[in-house]
């Protein structure tokens, strides 16, 4: 080893770094692309040993990082909603189309007078806590194994971030 203090050998490589940057950061993109199955089995497998704290603890990080970047995220959305509006529109589209096909026939007035409470419900949430809630599908919509239906007894309401990282699933218990 060259440099028998750690602290030397530390500095010597961030200056070798910082004079490098821009070829050092070429080669590392040029590995990463001919490397891409070998990038996702590391990551997924880096993602499966988290434990439950640290998964926390990112998440935390990402809402704290978003809410501070909330102007710069919203243009960003924005500009993506304008850029590519065939995409929201499928997207809403389909998402409409999948909620009007999972309304069953035997659906109650008194049925439909429920779901318009939770959403209500949610809405007094959201105004309340000033924090986003929404009306959530137990057993999605869209399910990859299993799709709900559009019923009282399938709807709840709970926040909105909480609803995001559930995602498009439903787990047996």
């Amino acid at each position: 080893m060259p440099y028998k203090d750690e602290n030397v050998a530390k500095l010597k490589r961030k200056e070798y770094y910082l004079k490098n940057k821009e070829c050092r950061l070429a080669q590392n993109l040029a590995w990463a692309q001919a490397n891409v199955e070998r990038v996702r089995l590391y990551k997924q497998a880096y993602a499966q040993n988290l434990s439950i704290e640290k998964k926390e603890e990112y998440n935390e990080k990402a809402r704290i990082r978003y809410h501070q970047n909330k102007e710069w995220n919203s243009t960003r959305k924005k500009s993506y909603r304008s850029n590519n509006k065939y995409i929201v529109n499928a997207n809403s589209s389909k998402r409409r189309a999948a909620q009007l096909q999972r309304v069953p026939k035997w659906l109650t007035n008194f049925d439909e007078l429920k779901i318009k409470c939770m959403y209500s419900i949610a809405a007094m949430l959201t105004r309340e806590n000033k924090e986003l809630w929404v009306v959530d599908h137990i057993v999605p919509l869209q399910g990859k194994m299993v799709s709900g239906l559009h019923v009282p007894s399938n709807l709840q309401v709970m926040r909105a971030r909480e609803n995001e990282s559930k995602a498009n699933k439903f787990e047996v218990t």
